[in-house]
């Protein structure tokens, strides 16, 4: 089940609702919930796949991104999400809007479209669909 959600797209579904809007969690949010160093933070979060990562920091991560695999309600966010995209709807439109997304968030899509264990579900590339 894990494999299907590696760190690099946790981290992209870390978000809440503010009201009517979505906004991104940030590393360091993560960080403080999680309890894991903001640095490692940043390492995990630039992963494909989990093989180095022990199991207590998988279940932190996901706690502090607010996103978790195991449960039917964040995979079925997540499934819905990817319907509207397929429906030629922009992806990740919300970290579009953060300040850090050219710097934080485009370099985890980019990994995470580039990686060999990279999901049929991207058949088109999110980064090439986000831009202006």
């Amino acid at each position: 089940m894990f494999a299907a959600y590696p760190p690099a797209l946790i981290r992209l579904y870390a978000r809440r609702r503010n009201g009517r809007t979505v906004e991104a969690i940030t590393a360091e949010e993560i960080a403080i919930t999680s309890g894991i160093p903001l640095d490692r933070v940043q390492q995990i979060s630039m992963q494909t796949n989990w093989d180095d990562i022990s199991l207590m920091e998988v279940q932190q991560f996901c706690v502090g991104a607010q996103f978790d695999p195991t449960s039917s309600r964040d995979r079925n966010r997540e499934r819905a999400y990817n319907l509207k995209c397929k429906q030629n709807r922009p992806r990740f439109q919300w970290l579009k809007r953060h300040p850090r997304f050219e710097s934080e968030f485009r370099p985890l899509i980019v990994a995470l479209m580039t990686s060999p264990q990279a999901s049929s579900r991207f058949s088109q590339a999110p980064e090439s669909r986000t831009t202006n």
